[in-house]
């Protein structure tokens, strides 16, 4: 199951106007509404995440967790890097 959010483009523009109207942010619209975006952007990341923390299991599989897996179910070992006495890394 995937979970793709939307967000509203009429709740970046009334974020926006809010913020060029207070005037302690920027005297141009076009910075209020790159940082509504932001905003919204940043609110909705927190909502999923705060979501994927009480839904685990509907969490998408990353690339890096179905190689893992693909390999596990292969029976090749994960690799172990190690570094040696000058800072260089290696794996085993």
């Amino acid at each position: 199951m995937t979970t793709i959010s939307k967000i509203s483009k009429r709740a970046v523009m009334i974020r926006a106007w809010k913020i060029y109207r207070r005037g302690n942010y920027s005297k141009n619209f076009g910075e209020c509404l790159s940082r509504a975006w932001w905003v919204e952007k940043e609110t909705q990341k927190a909502l999923l995440e705060e979501y994927y923390w009480e839904h685990p299991e509907a969490r998408p599989e990353t690339l890096g967790d179905r190689i893992r897996r693909e390999n596990r179910e292969k029976g090749i070992p994960e690799p172990v890097f190690t570094r040696d006495l000058r800072g260089k890394f290696s794996f085993i």
